[in-house]
């Protein structure tokens, strides 16, 4: 299913959409809000938090005309009371909001910003107290960094909903539109948490699945490892039976031709990251390439100084390859 055969999806529109990383309709499924509001219960301003979004009641007690700023951006700006807390709101870019103000009680939901020890909400949107139809359900929030608006946003999302077959490798037990449903739309808070703990299960288990699908009918070659006995006059310490364990554990794994996917767990500070270390020196002794991979570029210069601080007197060849690296390098250790 093509992203422009969607409602709403022009040509300026898909190229939003792909700025956002969302070039298919599976995309757009898979892009999951970062958090939700719920709409049916109303933030106190003790329970604000900066950077999240709030609903507030809030009173607006001023109504300021049309002003610019310095760079001739129109905004409106408005004094409002939340309890005894004053809150500026103020909308950018949105001169018929002049018109659509006055004072009195309103409800308003936004980013809440803490700044010279003032809180305000920067574009919020705002309802009567008694606005049944906006003021219902939970909100997803998306990271739309201002591409495209929420309400399209959301219109283009329920069309791909309503028309996309979704993968399902097992049917009987998980229902994959009501559970998107339930993330992209939910009603109550327990119907979102309740379906993003199913989506998370049925993929570890697909997971699970295919990998057990491998270790039965794809063979790898049989590699005969020794324990190290290097190990022991390298290190400065001796390792723990569970260490021990967990190397000789790996040794099986890679003599018996299977697949290998094996989990270590263990406390921090527990020496989780040695094991890895010594069963890559393992490879290297036996000329035999490996990666091993971080989140961060801090965590994988880390572990680059660990290992060559530990084994670098075996003069093994290594190098650290990160989003730094330059390209001559880079090309360097492909090449190599």
């Amino acid at each position: 299913m093509d992203l422009k055969s969607l409602k709403g999806v022009g040509d300026k529109t898909l190229v939003k959409l792909n700025s956002l990383g969302i070039y298919s309709v599976a995309d757009l499924v898979n892009y999951m809000p970062k958090s939700y509001l719920d709409m049916t219960k109303i933030s106190t301003p003790e329970q604000m938090v900066e950077g999240e979004y709030s609903l507030l009641k809030v009173t607006i007690i001023k109504v300021y005309p049309k002003q610019y700023s310095k760079n001739k951006l129109c905004y409106i700006k408005c004094d409002s009371l939340s309890g005894e807390l004053p809150i500026t709101l103020i909308w950018f870019n949105m001169p018929y909001m002049e018109y659509n103000l006055e004072c009195g009680e309103f409800l308003v939901w936004g980013i809440v910003r803490f700044e010279n020890n003032k809180y305000s909400l920067i574009n919020p949107n705002i309802a009567s107290v008694d606005n049944k139809y906006k003021l219902k359900d939970v909100k997803p929030i998306y990271s739309l960094k201002g591409k495209v608006g929420e309400v399209t946003y959301r219109k283009i999302l329920d069309n791909a909903l309503e028309n996309y077959t979704f993968d399902n490798l097992l049917p009987e037990l998980f229902n994959m539109s009501e559970l998107y449903k339930n993330i992209h739309f939910p009603k109550r808070i327990e119907d979102m948490e309740n379906s993003q703990l199913k989506l998370a299960i049925y993929e570890l288990v697909i997971q699970l699945l295919c990998y057990k699908s491998l270790r039965a009918n794809v063979k790898c070659t049989s590699i005969n490892f020794a324990y190290p006995q290097y190990v022991d006059y390298l290190l400065d310490y001796k390792l723990t039976d569970s260490q021990v364990q967990a190397i000789e554990d790996v040794i099986f794994d890679l003599y018996s031709g299977n697949l290998m996917n094996r989990f270590v767990l263990g406390d921090v500070g527990s020496g989780k990251t040695i094991v890895a270390h010594i069963i890559i020196s393992m490879f290297c002794e036996q000329n035999l390439q490996n990666v091993l991979l971080a989140p961060t570029e801090i965590l994988a210069l880390q572990h680059y100084n660990n290992f060559e601080k530990v084994f670098g007197k075996l003069e093994f060849e290594s190098a650290l390859l990160t989003s730094s690296t330059s390209k001559a390098e880079r090309d360097s250790i492909h090449e190599n």
